[in-house]
């Protein structure tokens, strides 16, 4: 009688001429689920539960593996996906610092969560898309499309490395339309984010000017131009459908009282052309 060892031995050699195979004439990958060993063919139905409850890690661990009872999930894909969702500088860049620190807490829950089940690594992966989306758009059909198309491409992936890969992708994307949409250049997309990061001091869009060598006309003409809209609904200055406050008090008292007078009045000339 073969030892256990050998068998095991004899098993993922075999498994692996099979994968070889795969890949080479069908570039593709497969994964297996590999049971224990025990005699005799009443365990027949236990053993096959043994290996599908093992091929079921294949989600965390990615593809191409054969997953053992027993044996830990290699989160390493994964953890490399959400590194670089996190370190993903031009979404990052249209977010307020709050919304960056939302962001941030959406992939430490993500991370959090890789030791649950599928349902839940999905629930919480369909939350952050839905976040990030609603965040950098409001009804823009071209948004609407690609997070219709990221969420059909995520039900119908194998694993979790594949997902996030497809998150990835859809951030791009949505980065792209958006600037795509707010016609911005890469000027005013730096003009952009200096506000959003100094929009609690007291700048003014001359500092914003000065800060990407631009001159203060040539910034109102960009901001005139594209880039008015996002700054409004960035910091919700004046309401546009008047020039006084939604209270009566007339534009100059209600830039005061909100406290950031330079920026916000520097805005309201560009949007009001006054």
């Amino acid at each position: 009688m073969p030892s256990e060892q050998a068998i095991q031995q004899e098993t993922h050699a075999m498994l692996g001429r099979i994968q070889e195979a795969i890949s080479t004439y069908f570039s593709a990958s497969a994964s297996f689920g590999v049971s224990g060993i025990r005699s005799g063919y009443k365990n027949l139905p236990a053993l096959y539960a043994d290996a599908g409850k093992a091929l079921r890690r294949k989600f965390l661990s990615d593809i191409g593996q054969l997953h053992r009872p027993g044996q830990l999930a290699d989160l390493s894909g994964a953890r490399s996906r959400i590194a670089r969702l996190r370190e993903a500088e031009p979404l990052r860049a249209l977010l307020s610092p709050i919304k960056q620190k939302e962001y941030e807490s959406y992939l430490q829950s993500i991370e959090a969560s890789l030791t649950e089940d599928r349902k839940a690594i999905e629930a919480q992966l369909f939350h952050f898309l839905q976040w990030v989306g609603t965040s950098l758009y409001d009804d823009g059909q071209n948004e609407k499309t690609l997070l219709m198309n990221v969420t059909g491409q995520l039900e119908a992936a194998d694993t979790l490395v594949e997902m996030l890969d497809c998150v990835s992708v859809y951030f791009a994307e949505i980065v792209e339309e958006t600037r795509n949409r707010l016609h911005m250049s890469s000027d005013i997309t730096k003009a952009i984010q200096y506000i959003k990061r100094h929009y609690k001091e007291n700048i003014s869009l001359q500092a914003v000017a000065d800060h990407v060598n631009l001159s203060f006309s040539y910034l109102s003409f960009l901001f005139k131009k594209g880039a008015a809209d996002y700054v409004h609904r960035l910091f919700e200055p004046i309401p546009d459908r008047t020039r006084e406050g939604a209270d009566g008090r007339d534009a100059d008292e209600v830039v005061r009282h909100r406290g950031r007078s330079g920026l916000f009045a520097g805005i309201y000339v560009l949007q009001q052309g006054v």
